[in-house]
């Protein structure tokens, strides 16, 4: 009985009241960070997880399972996640950065859907306990590098800029770019052309069929018309000049379906079903006025408010760089030829070069 009393003293005893207010104070720490922490009992089924600045974890954070983490995954990446995830649970050690008998950590880049709506790109760390071969328990973090993300692309970007060759390398280098580290099946830069043709001057990925089939083509011909109109709208004459000395064409310009891009001035989405299913999206090559082309890409998945910023840099970028080659040309074709000429006296010009002589 004394033991019992001595027990109940102590749990409404003075010193665990400042561990309740630090508690309280972490609580308020951690919502000022840029990451979301998770802790997942599986032995006691039991999922608690805490939210950064970011907002990233959902509102109920009791019910924060790992089924829900799948849940706010882009679905872009949700495949190769979900065979990491099965990997860590078999104790693959492939899946790991470090394993011992009993402990591992892991990491993976992520793309994660934040209560809001939008889309962070995340570093996802995570660390199992194991009981043998079973996991018991796994502690989560996901810290938002998105500006990180939109930084390093844009760096990537201006290198493009100021160290291609040519225009036509600096397009073949963007649209390598957008296939190879933003989720595009295909893109390619047509040139501004006259009223029938816009010329290939660049492609990456899987673009013929873009570009060659009958109903392919006119969708595309369709989007890239809506992006040259609204090109037209925001100029104050109404018209755009293209690079070549013509016009934008304006046919089809209000084609249902296809909706601006909020983080990319000018540019313009629409959903497709053939030749696959997935969006199709056009930004303007254009500066001060002139438009040079059209960057068109195709992604199997929604286009990310990161997504739309890097499209609109990598279009910003080679319009710049298509003026600079302009510029170049110019500049070596402005110089001055002296040719001397000298007449025998048995041309019929003779006699008036040895007269000016």
């Amino acid at each position: 009985r004394i033991r019992e009393e001595i027990l109940a003293l102590a749990a409404h005893s003075e010193p665990h009241r400042p561990n309740a207010a630090r508690d309280d104070e972490l609580e308020q720490l951690l919502q000022l960070s840029d990451d979301a922490f998770a802790i997942h009992d599986l032995v006691n089924d039991r999922n608690i997880a805490y939210s950064g600045l970011k907002n990233i974890a959902p509102a109920d954070q009791s019910a924060f399972t790992i089924t829900d983490a799948f849940e706010m995954i882009y679905e872009g990446d949700r495949e190769s996640v979900l065979k990491k995830n099965e990997a860590v649970f078999a104790r693959d050690p492939r899946a790991f950065d470090s394993l011992t008998e009993e402990f591992g950590t892991f990491s993976e880049r992520v793309r994660v859907r934040k209560r809001d709506g939008s889309i962070a790109h995340c570093v996802m760390r995570g660390a199992a306990v194991f009981d043998g071969d079973r996991l018991v328990k796994m502690y989560n973090t996901l810290t938002d590098v998105t500006s990180e993300q939109e930084l390093n692309w844009k760096l990537r970007s201006e290198e493009m800029l100021f160290e291609s060759e040519s225009d036509r390398r600096a397009a073949e280098d963007a649209c390598a770019e957008l296939v190879a580290h933003a989720d595009c099946a295909a893109a390619w830069v047509t040139q501004s052309g006259n009223a029938e043709s816009r010329p290939l001057l660049a492609a990456a990925g899987e673009h013929e069929r873009f570009i060659t089939e009958t109903q392919s083509v006119a969708c595309v011909d369709s989007l890239a018309d809506r992006v040259i109109a609204a090109a037209n709208e925001s100029s104050p004459s109404g018209d755009v000049s293209t690079a070549n000395g013509g016009n934008g064409r304006n046919r089809d310009a209000g084609q249902p379906g296809v909706a601006p891009c909020e983080h990319a001035p000018g540019a313009y989405v629409t959903a497709v079903s053939e030749p696959a299913v997935g969006y199709l999206a056009a930004a303007p090559i254009r500066r001060d006025g002139v438009s040079y082309g059209v960057l068109t890409v195709f992604r199997e998945n929604s286009l990310t408010e990161t997504f739309e910023r890097l499209l609109d840099s990598l279009a910003t970028s080679l319009a710049f760089r298509h003026e600079v080659e302009i510029q170049r040309r110019a500049l070596r074709a402005d110089s001055q030829v002296t040719v001397d000429v000298r007449l025998g006296t048995d041309h019929v010009l003779g006699a008036v070069s040895a007269q000016e002589s």
